[in-house]
């Protein structure tokens, strides 16, 4: 009965030590976490300090403020002696207000020799923008670029770390949504894979890599290879009818869905590119005299002139192969085949 008693007195004794010692650990465990998370907060403000708004705080605008937080900052080039300043005080006249819904941070950089005549413009236009004058810097800054990301064209939109997203003319103040949403697409396009055996013709120009240029819809019903060159007069004519008339109804096809395609014939893929970027095209292009294309299901159809095209459904067969006007006629081509 004693050894019982004993035994429960040191059971009982133990399990008091490790209670005391737990006490005794707890405040340290918690000390570390507190000292963990006071460091996370730490480098995080500091974070703040240092991103592409807070220096441009720095420079210290006229006519209001930057905004404590925002996704992105787009900084306009401006000048009262441009011919195109007008248009650009029109633009963010019109997109301050979605600018600022959107989280981006609005900042005019005038560089004119005297800030007058600029100032005097945008009052005129009752734009009330975060300005910074390179004439009138803040005390004890010299060069603005110092506190800039490099802006090179009219608009540049750069993130919180600096980085360029897009850059352009005075539309990229309206469209930078859209210049997102291409950056975003070709970053997924990169790393997507497409089944051979259930879409050979889209994994085969998938395949293409560095001899093409854009993207498509790799589900899609049916594919128009048009065959068209920079050297070839008749093709050049065609192209601007194409893109105009029969290429925003291939797009907005859904049922069944087309994708229109450029099987530019010039030698390398840089004309082709350049030739797709004469006018403004923005459906995927390639090569067709790389060696890559010969694993194109439909591509050897193909007649023995310029402009031409063919058209073939997502397993290869072709149904259509003939002049390149005949694109313009796709519709009709593709209903009779069904």
């Amino acid at each position: 009965m004693r050894g019982r008693t004993n035994c429960k007195t040191m059971t009982k004794n133990i399990f008091s030590v490790l209670c005391l010692m737990g006490f005794m650990v707890a405040p340290l465990v918690g000390a570390q976490d507190v000292e963990a998370d006071t460091e996370a907060v730490n480098t995080d403000k500091k974070a703040r300090k240092t991103n592409a708004l807070s220096k441009a705080r720095k420079l210290k605008p006229r006519f209001a403020k930057l905004p404590k937080s925002a996704d992105y900052l787009m900084i306009c080039k401006f000048s009262a002696e441009d011919d195109n300043a007008g248009q650009l005080l029109d633009d963010i006249g019109d997109a301050t207000g979605k600018l600022k819904s959107s989280k981006v941070a609005l900042l005019m950089l005038c560089e004119d020799e005297s800030s007058k005549k600029a100032a005097k413009m945008m009052k005129a236009a009752k734009l009330k923008v975060a300005t910074v004058f390179t004439a009138s810097l803040p005390e004890g800054v010299e060069d603005a670029s110092d506190y800039l990301p490099e802006t090179m064209d009219t608009v540049t939109l750069v993130d919180m770390n600096g980085e360029t997203v897009c850059s352009g003319d005075s539309s990229l103040v309206n469209s930078w949504k859209e210049e997102l949403e291409k950056k975003e697409a070709a970053k997924n396009w990169e790393t997507l894979t497409i089944d051979p055996k259930r879409y050979p013709v889209a994994a085969a120009l998938k395949n293409l890599d560095s001899q093409s240029i854009g993207t498509f819809d790799p589900t899609a019903d049916y594919y128009i290879y048009l065959f068209s060159a920079s050297w070839c007069g008749p093709c050049r004519a065609l192209m601007p009818e194409i893109i105009k008339t029969a290429y925003p109804e291939i797009r907005q096809s859904k049922k069944p869905k087309v994708e229109l395609i450029l099987a530019g014939c010039d030698s390398t893929i840089a004309g082709v590119t350049k030739y797709r970027e004469h006018y403004n095209a923005d459906f995927f292009a390639f090569c067709s005299r790389a060696p890559q294309a010969r694993n194109v299901p439909g591509l050897d159809a193909a007649p023995d002139f310029i402009p031409s095209c063919v058209i073939v459904d997502k397993s290869g067969k072709v149904i259509h192969s003939g002049r390149g006007a005949a694109v313009k006629n796709w519709k009709n081509i593709i209903q009779n085949a069904r």
